[in-house]
């Protein structure tokens, strides 16, 4: 569909509901969450390096230097160059968690349109015109996508991240319009209902719903093993970092101080 909003309106006036109606419903809150994304990344880089030098700094200067000022001092360098590195390896695994549950609140927020569509399809059978041809689930999806979800979240991203969320905003649309039909190879290849009859819209809503709990089903499981693909290298980076730290103060501890 080359122009979105126009087959929005369209199918809108097609079926006789006001679908603003979602933004407020089910968008805006289960994309409430991701205005928190941007700055929990920058807090999370810049306290938890500064958290884990400050410690070791600070066990050096008031525990080690007063029993040897040379194992003192290569004490506080370990805090300040590895004591980093350990604070990087663990705000990554907290941003990426956080990403991986802000993504899941971004698909959610689409299914559960497609999902308050179907049931009022068939609550307001009665009153829908039907005098065109209905668009097929991927049609349907990607209008959710492209005219409802992805407009909602660069709103929020403008009135909540100013004056940088017009900025950022355009950025984040348009990767999720690049990425919009991506979703779709998990749906099968199969020729959707095409209702064109009003005796029809309660099976056009059955094919909403039933490949609407389909795609949530496949994309938890890819969630899910995105998430065990991405965290397990974070766990071995936080290992390798606290490791290296502990090695080194325990050399200096045991050449320097002992």
């Amino acid at each position: 569909m080359k122009n979105e909003n126009s087959d929005w309106s369209s199918l809108q006036n097609n079926l006789g509901i006001d679908f603003q109606k979602y933004h407020d419903k089910d968008i805006v809150g289960s994309l409430e969450g991701l205005k928190r994304t941007p700055i929990n990344l920058i807090f999370q880089f810049i306290f938890w390096p500064i958290l884990f030098a400050l410690l070791i700094i600070a066990s050096g200067i008031f525990f080690i230097w007063p029993q040897s000022w040379l194992g003192g001092f290569f004490w506080i360098l370990v805090g300040l160059s590895a004591g980093p590195l350990a604070g990087i390896s663990v705000a990554s695994y907290l941003v990426v968690s956080a990403l991986e549950q802000s993504s899941k609140s971004l698909y959610e927020a689409i299914l559960d349109t497609l999902t308050d569509i179907s049931v009022d399809i068939k609550q307001n059978a009665d009153n829908q015109l039907c005098n065109q041809a209905l668009p097929t689930y991927k049609e349907l999806l990607r209008l959710v996508k492209l005219s409802l979800v992805i407009p909602a979240l660069k709103e929020l991203l403008v009135k909540k991240l100013w004056p940088f969320g017009n900025w950022i905003g355009n950025i984040v649309v348009n990767y999720l319009k690049k990425l919009s039909q991506k979703s779709e190879y998990l749906l099968s290849n199969e020729d959707d209902l095409n209702a064109n009859d009003p005796e029809r819209l309660n099976k056009y809503a059955d094919m909403i719903e039933e490949n609407t709990q389909k795609l949530r089903k496949n994309l938890n499981t890819a969630h899910s093993e995105a998430i065990n693909v991405t965290v397990a290298p974070l766990w071995f980076n936080i290992l390798m970092s606290l490791t290296l730290n502990a090695f080194l103060l325990t050399l200096i501890w045991y050449f320097l101080i002992l």
